[in-house]
């Protein structure tokens, strides 16, 4: 196995010197061409072709296909990787620093009085900050909301909800909407949401993932389980949302945005916890010509707060123009790019003070969209996500989407997936700690040792 991923790495960077070596033209009109590693989200290319409009000196070219973060680091590591490149969370985050390939962008950005800290979202500071410093721009930013379909309402002559429902509201609103057969099967499901949405569950029973100072996980506390209790209910209990084996069993489509998405917008659920970037997908009326939607901010539990979270874009340190990659990342913080963002319903724009202008709140183009006010809100109670120092965040996420899963498919009790999560990622912290004599010190500052 050893020599399989050793092959593997080597024909990597193999490839990527031949890549770097021949890399790639300038545009016809003398440009620097900039690559950026990003999703293949269908708005994507207009926010790109909206920087090649206006720069001067440089262009943008897109590439979805290389994606995957171990790829983006030998690349990078290599001298031939991307110019530009996505950052979902902290724990890539503090991952891209430490390899040190994200560069340290604080200085430009105070030359040029643009504040990560207090002109975007709240929900974006894990993702771009670390330790004070700035290594990245958010690209849009999101807090999820409950999207419930009109149509599937006004079936069964039940009022929408208006900008804000509470968890009894909402759980007897989806036990209206599911809909069984004459077999009584369920044909439709009063309520959607991914299990990977757990944050916004917590958040709303004022739980945390991990202690104020990062060295122990806590997600054996009361909060937390409750939390996760409830999710659990929703199917299992309420039946009012698909067991995994029911979700796994309803056609959803393929393309961006497949699955949940497409299963809210062919009428399968009813409502669902869904972020604004939603809307990219549910506008299209050539896929949902019949679907008309609206927006609540949803408490389903006893704290009125949400899970803020965002993607940052980030310059690789190797970039040969990492200048005029700046360019770009300045080019996210204009008011063009953010009414771009805001129009395009691609999460919200993140520069804070567009997203509360009367552009955004009065959308032309979607007159129908007469909730963005929901929105704001979410985005202004959004929490961040938390990131521990003293863990590989993506061993903890593997530890908690296993036991995760065990819970939705009812072969584990939220309270025994939740102690066995946080024993398990306690165990990591250790482990992790021990094999670090620098991070050791720090964690024994922390503790008081």
């Amino acid at each position: 196995m050893k020599l399989f991923f050793s092959i593997t790495l080597g024909i990597l960077v193999i490839w990527s010197l031949i890549m770097g070596l021949t890399g790639l033209p300038a545009s016809p009109d003398g440009r620097v061409k900039l690559v950026w590693v990003s999703d293949d989200n269908p708005a994507r290319r207009a926010q790109v072709d909206l920087f090649n409009q206006q720069n001067t000196r440089a262009c943008v070219t897109l590439d979805p296909e290389s994606s995957g973060k171990e790829k983006v680091v030998v690349q990078c590591l290599s001298g031939v990787g991307p110019d530009l490149l996505d950052i979902f969370d902290g724990f890539e985050l503090t991952a891209f620093v430490k390899a040190g390939i994200a560069l340290d962008i604080t200085k430009e950005l105070e030359q040029r009085g643009i504040s990560i800290e207090h002109d975007t979202w709240n929900g974006t500071h894990t993702t771009a900050l670390l330790d004070g410093r700035a290594y990245g721009f958010p690209r849009g930013a999101c807090a999820d909301a409950l999207l419930f379909n009109k149509t599937l309402l006004d079936q069964k002559g039940l009022k929408p909800p208006g900008p804000f429902i509470k968890g009894d509201e909402f759980l007897k609103l989806a036990q209206a909407l599911t809909i069984r057969d004459d077999h009584g099967r369920i044909r439709q499901f009063g309520f959607m949401f991914e299990w990977w949405q757990y944050g916004d569950f917590l958040r709303q029973w004022h739980a945390q993932i991990y202690s104020d100072d990062g060295t122990r996980c806590l997600l054996d506390s009361p909060e937390a389980i409750a939390a996760i209790q409830y999710m659990y209910d929703l199917i299992w209990k309420y039946h009012v949302m698909p067991t995994p084996a029911e979700a796994s069993a309803l056609p959803s489509g393929g393309g961006y945005g497949s699955g949940k998405i497409n299963m809210f917008g062919n009428g399968q659920a009813a409502m669902a916890l869904a972020g604004r970037w939603w809307l990219v997908v549910l506008r299209n009326k050539d896929n949902f010509p019949e679907l008309k939607f609206g927006v609540s901010e949803c408490q389903f539990g006893p704290v009125r707060q949400y899970r803020a979270y965002c993607a940052v874009t980030a310059i690789n340190r190797f970039s040969r123009h990492p200048d005029k990659a700046l360019d770009f990342l300045l080019y996210m913080a204009s008011p063009e790019y953010n009414n771009l963002i805001n129009r395009q319903a691609d999460s919200m724009g993140p520069i804070k003070k567009y997203s509360k202008s009367g552009i955004f709140l009065n959308a032309t183009n979607y007159p129908d969209e007469a909730y963005n006010s929901v929105w704001i809100e979410t985005m202004e109670r959004g929490i961040p996500d938390e990131v521990s120092p003293f863990v590989n965040g993506a061993a903890a996420n593997r530890i908690i989407t296993r036991q995760l899963d065990l819970v939705a498919n009812n072969l584990k009790s939220p309270q025994e997936a939740m102690q066995t999560a946080a024993q398990l990622i306690n165990e990591e912290i250790i482990k992790t700690v021990a094999s670090d004599p620098k991070l050791r010190k720090f964690y024994n500052e922390r503790i008081g040792r």
